[in-house]
């Protein structure tokens, strides 16, 4: 994949390998996904844990960063789900003004039982009512 990569500008071999497993090969789903996707995806991670290649051979129709995502952003039962205090927006607000939108980052230090996802678009959400 680096021999690869070296032809393509911009483009690391990661980002090759990828787009070859993920897209030209076919066979992944795109899109929304099903109940029966996400049994076979908490099958998988209780299974074999975090190897998101061997969790999406489990789950047969999406690839390894898809499950991680859709696991870490949606299924994974640690995730905070509860409501957003006052106290925690305003955290957030004034972190976005040191961290601007690395949003990974804010989540680790301030909001670490909450996804990223969930940090972003409650930005996005906020962000409306404070300007």
């Amino acid at each position: 994949w680096r021999r690869v990569a070296e032809k393509l500008p911009e483009r690391s071999n990661k980002d090759c390998r990828k787009r070859w497993f993920n897209e030209v090969t076919g066979g992944l789903k795109k899109g929304p996904w099903d109940k029966g996707e996400d049994d076979r995806l908490r099958n998988g991670v209780q299974k074999y844990g975090y190897k998101w290649a061997v969790v999406a051979q489990e789950v047969g129709s999406r690839s390894g960063d898809q499950c991680a995502k859709r696991w870490n952003h949606s299924l994974n039962p640690a995730l905070d789900r509860s409501k957003w205090s006052a106290a925690e927006i305003q955290t957030l607000i004034e972190a976005t003004k040191t961290y601007g939108s690395q949003w990974k980052e804010i989540q680790k230090r301030f909001f670490p039982g909450r996804s990223t996802n969930d940090v972003k678009n409650r930005f996005a959400f906020s962000d409306l009512f404070t300007g």
